[in-house]
């Protein structure tokens, strides 16, 4: 009898990474970074007297042509969601929903304070404290609990509070500070509670876009999808200034 002989076909599949575009722009400091899946490939930042509208996208269009990428490559947007400049935060949220719009992918926010605290390995048990310089005396922060797998919780809403009232948040606990916040509270801090508060290296004192990538690529493979385009809305925590000014002329009934 003749041999038989069978025929193996292997069929090998390309994974095709998932591809993030992170924006951040709520402080001095504004950035962008792309992620491949959960790995950052591509990160830029910038500080300049010019508004982050016009750095923001020629950065952009840098980047991926140095990576050899296109806009329509994108298979999400992660955005800093505040709380931070009022200006600044306006200005990432509107061209990463415009990116999600005009691409038709989903678009995730990101909470500035989270970001920031991301960047943090600490010991289970230790605290974490991002703080933002808010002026006016105060700073915007949250409280996070480094958990026994090194994950962070955060035990606090986001809030806008004096140095005494940051004192009172972090008595008793051995706490991280960090963010272009913390040197406004650390004296007073570590006069009151020693070596239990500590600062971070300076390098951590802005927020990075890669956080606000990561966090953003999780979030959305946690929940299979993005934020609403509608509802998603900067985290502000107090009123602007613009806000406060028409409140007192209502309230003089000159409005």
């Amino acid at each position: 009898m003749g041999r038989l002989l069978s025929l193996k076909v292997i069929i090998f599949r390309i994974s095709v990474p998932f591809i993030t575009f992170a924006i951040e722009t709520s402080g001095a400091y504004g950035g962008i970074a792309i992620l491949e899946d959960d790995r950052v490939v591509g990160e830029a930042a910038f500080s300049s007297r010019k508004t982050h509208s016009r750095r923001l996208l020629p950065l952009a269009k840098f980047l991926f042509q140095d990576m050899g990428l296109q806009f329509s490559d994108l298979d999400l947007v992660a955005v800093s969601q505040g709380p931070g400049s009022f200006t600044g935060l306006r200005i990432g949220m509107s061209v990463a929903k415009g990116l999600a719009y005009g691409l038709s992918i989903p678009v995730v926010g990101v909470p500035s304070l989270d970001a920031l605290a991301y960047a943090v390995t600490a010991c289970p048990g230790d605290y974490i404290c991002p703080l933002i310089d808010a002026r006016k005396g105060e700073v915007y922060c949250a409280l996070y609990e480094v958990e026994q797998d090194y994950s962070q919780k955060r035990i606090t809403d986001y809030l806008v509070l004096p140095p005494e009232d940051v004192a009172e948040l972090v008595k008793g606990k051995r706490v991280w500070l960090l963010g272009s916040g913390a040197d406004v509270c650390f004296e007073l801090l570590a006069h009151k509670y020693g070596d239990k508060v500590r600062l971070t290296t300076k390098v951590l004192d802005r927020q990075l876009p890669s956080s606000v990538g990561l966090i953003g690529y999780r979030k959305f493979r946690q929940h299979k999808s993005g934020d609403s385009l509608s509802l998603l809305k900067p985290i502000y925590v107090r009123p602007s200034e613009a806000e406060i000014n028409l409140k007192r002329k209502r309230l003089s009934g000159t409005v």
